[in-house]
């Protein structure tokens, strides 16, 4: 099975050549951070969630992209980073849903990222973005019950029309 992906930007202008950029997305799959590197023409650096940054095999290459780990326990200290890294002119990516979607759908956004802006001593740009045609990928948390009763649904619903 070979994989065929096309990667179709659309906004690029919206995020300035310089100065601080929040990036906020919805999190549909396992290669988001992939999907964004390879759209943004800045660096960027994530938050992402310690337990995945602490895993051994992951952590040099998190560190590589200067990717900054949050928990529960860490949160407090870790928004004041991302208010560090903003004030400082960088680019830093947020899912702000906390987690991969597990029904392909946008969820609800955690505060953090509301609390980071009242933080930051400069002007910073929030730009949101949506990745999309990753749900029902191997990458996705789509298990196979949902993606054949989504089939199902969406073939009855074709029968209705």
């Amino acid at each position: 099975m070979g994989l065929k992906y096309k990667l179709e930007v659309n906004g690029i202008k919206n995020i300035p050549s310089s100065g601080g950029v929040l990036l906020l997305g919805n999190h549909i799959s396992w290669i988001d951070w992939a999907i964004v590197l390879m759209a943004v023409p800045r660096e960027v650096r994530f938050v992402m969630d310690k337990t995945i940054y602490n895993k051994w095999y992951l952590t040099w290459i998190l560190k590589m992209f200067k990717a900054i780990p949050i928990s529960n326990a860490s949160s407090k200290t870790t928004i004041q980073i991302v208010a560090k890294e903003l004030d400082e002119g960088n680019v830093v990516v947020l899912f702000p849903e906390g987690a991969i979607t597990r029904n392909g759908h946008l969820g609800e956004f955690k505060r953090g990222f509301e609390k980071v802006l009242e933080l930051t001593n400069t002007e910073v740009k929030v730009v949101p973005f949506y990745i999309r045609g990753l749900w029902e990928s191997m990458f996705s948390r789509a298990n196979e019950k949902f993606k054949k009763s989504n089939k199902i649904l969406s073939e009855n619903c074709d029968r209705d029309t």
